[in-house]
């Protein structure tokens, strides 16, 4: 027994050994790999580092690439490139994008630069671009009706089947994994709402893809608006190339001061002298429009009075809160406002909620119905008398009447002639 013993343990120990040698050589051919790895990719660099001043010399090149992925003409400036952690980044200045029908500049841009993803390239055997950023972009965006946006004179539909002529360049633009954008210009115009532009300046936006997931998220501030940036996210989920069945949601966030600019884009509704906005908004629904929206809007210091009225009609709200949440419902849509809490100079309001429900018939007219957990009259009555235009004969009797007292859990309903 002893003998057999000895000789387990004899074998024991050359197996061990022999699994050493193994794990051993194993770990050999691992660090010459690796080390291989990293003196062929050290090799490369400095290969490219040394082609990188070659590449002005291609231009037309590139031209001709970024061409025909985006499906418009493009010119660029000058080409330089640089070696950003394990990708290559090549920047193109002074770029221009032409017009679908190639007779105007459609895009200028300062800057763009562009990774490359070299193990796409390799296989692929073309230029594979990972992601792209964007320095000093102008648009302008129209938005003459809800199917409708145009960008920089260019019709882009969003109530439609197919991209159309914009397939090619709204496909490479969201087949990037990440679009960046970086201190830019928005100018934004709805015919529909307001004759007023609202300008967004120093424009900070990120895009990351991954079908058919599309996250964007950013932040913008308004003129006149030093140190208050207004941060948003978008999600998009669909197919961009079929923009009808894209579904989105955003939320917007930021104080805003009463600016001059601010006061300008009011004009036409309100003329304000002071005060203090802050706003969180939710929103989701189609690229054509919103199904829901929600909100947080806390005002301070507000005064204004109704354009066209007589200066002194001043409406004065020390500190207004509110949870707003407006969605559309069929022939009409509902409005709930939570948490409402008004201040003014001699009363305060109780935190309540209140409802207003309006629907259209096309036979019967307009309705709305109204449930309010709390009112105080004479605040109602001053802010009708001083906003209700003076053809009004309402504003009339609410001004004889001078109500007084509260209303607690009140329902309303109106029927309206069509």
């Amino acid at each position: 027994h002893a003998r057999q013993l000895l000789v387990c343990i004899a074998l024991s120990f050359e197996n061990m050994t022999a699994n050493r040698r193994i794990i051993y050589r194993t770990l050999h051919a691992a660090w010459l790999s690796f080390a291989a790895v990293i003196i062929v990719f050290a090799l490369l660099v400095s290969a490219s580092r040394m082609l990188f001043p070659l590449l002005q010399d291609y231009k037309a090149d590139f031209e001709q690439i970024i061409t025909q992925q985006i499906g418009r003409q493009v010119e660029l400036g000058k080409v330089r490139a640089e070696w950003v952690g394990l990708w290559p980044r090549v920047h193109f200045s002074d770029v221009t994008i032409y017009s679908a029908d190639k007779q105007k500049a459609w895009l200028q841009l300062a800057d763009l630069s562009a990774t490359i993803d070299i193990y796409t390239t390799l296989t692929d055997g073309a230029p594979s671009i990972r992601s792209i950023k964007a320095e000093g972009l102008n648009l302008k965006a129209n938005r003459a009706s809800r199917h409708i946006l145009k960008i920089n004179g260019e019709t882009f539909h969003l109530q439609e089947s197919s991209a159309a002529d914009q397939q090619a360049l709204i496909d490479w633009l969201f087949s990037m994994r990440s679009v960046r954008l970086r201190n830019s210009l928005i100018a934004y115009h709805d015919y529909r709402v307001s004759k007023q532009v609202v300008t967004a300046t120093q424009v900070n936006l990120s895009l990351e893809n991954n079908q058919p997931l599309h996250h964007i998220f950013g932040s913008f501030t308004l003129p006149e608006q030093r140190g208050r940036e207004i941060s948003f996210v978008v999600d998009l989920d669909g197919d961009m190339l079929q923009p009808a069945t894209v579904e989105s949601r955003f939320y917007v966030t930021g104080e805003i001061a009463l600016t001059n600019q601010i006061k300008k884009w009011l004009a036409p509704y309100a003329v304000f002298k002071r005060g203090q906005l802050g706003v969180a908004v939710w929103g989701e629904g189609r690229l054509a429009g919103l199904n829901k929206v929600s909100g947080r809007v806390n005002g301070s210091d507000l005064a204004w009075t109704i354009t066209g009225k007589k200066t002194d009609q001043i409406n004065v709200i020390e500190q207004v809160n509110a949870n707003v949440f407006l969605r559309h419902q069929q022939q009409g849509w509902r409005l709930d406002i939570e948490d409402f809490v008004l201040q003014k100079s001699e009363t305060t309001w109780p935190k309540s909620d209140l409802r207003l429900i309006y629907s259209t018939d096309n036979h019967d007219g307009h309705k709305i119905e109204g449930q309010f957990a709390y009112i105080n009259l004479a605040d109602v009555g001053e802010l009708l008398v001083k906003n209700l235009p003076e053809k009004i004969q309402a504003r009339r009797f609410l001004r004889q009447l001078r109500m007084r007292g509260e209303l607690r859990d009140a329902q309303v309903m109106l029927d309206l002639p069509k």
